[in-house]
């Protein structure tokens, strides 16, 4: 009985370790998840203060241009001049939408990574309560003395006579029991005798 009782106790120490285990594994997959939004946030930050960077680089390039077009006493609205500054603004509008594309690409990345980081945790968790269901049936298992194992069950058997008879006894036979049948209902249940 000391040794069922002892396989029943490593079965739940088994199972809870499992669990517990499982647990940490979430939580640090949880974490990373958590991480990662905020890096995908960021990411999504850094690019619109990077793309105003670039907008407000753009405008004191603009604001150059025109000055030198001012003093060259060229006209601003024809010819060369128009030209510099569409070409300028053109420049402006592709580099702005670049950082900002940037930033989304970064962002997704981190998304995505949060994302594997959740779906880690769910599979500790799953692999974790499996497991703290296997040393749970195995350590119950044991508690009948290697029960699952490869030994029957006995049902219906007489007992085992003692080895050993004080001497000038007599032995009584024990009787055996007849085996009732049963009547096995739905999934298998024993629902009653004959």
């Amino acid at each position: 009985m000391c040794v069922a009782g002892l396989t029943v106790v490593g079965g739940l120490v088994s199972a809870m370790g499992s669990v517990m285990g499982a647990m940490a594994q979430k939580q640090v997959a949880d974490y990373n998840a958590k991480v990662a939004e905020i890096n995908a946030e960021s990411a999504n930050i850094e690019a619109g203060a990077q793309a105003g960077q670039t907008l407000d680089e753009f405008a004191e390039l603009g604001a150059s241009q025109r000055a030198a077009i001012g003093k060259s006493g060229a006209d601003p609205s024809s010819g060369t001049a128009m030209n510099i500054a569409f070409d300028t603004e053109k420049k402006r509008q592709y580099a702005f939408q670049t950082d900002l594309w940037r930033g989304h690409v970064e962002s997704t990345k981190w998304k995505n990574q949060a994302k594997l980081y959740e779906a880690e945790g769910k599979s500790a968790m799953t692999s974790g309560l499996i497991g703290g269901f296997s040393g749970l049936l195995s350590g119950v298992s044991g508690m009948s003395g290697g029960l699952g194992q490869g030994q029957a069950i006995g049902l219906g058997a007489a007992p085992a006579a003692p080895a050993l008879a004080p001497a000038g006894a007599t032995t009584v036979p024990i009787p055996r029991p007849k085996p009732r049948p049963y009547i096995l209902g739905p999934g298998g249940l024993i629902v009653g005798g004959i």
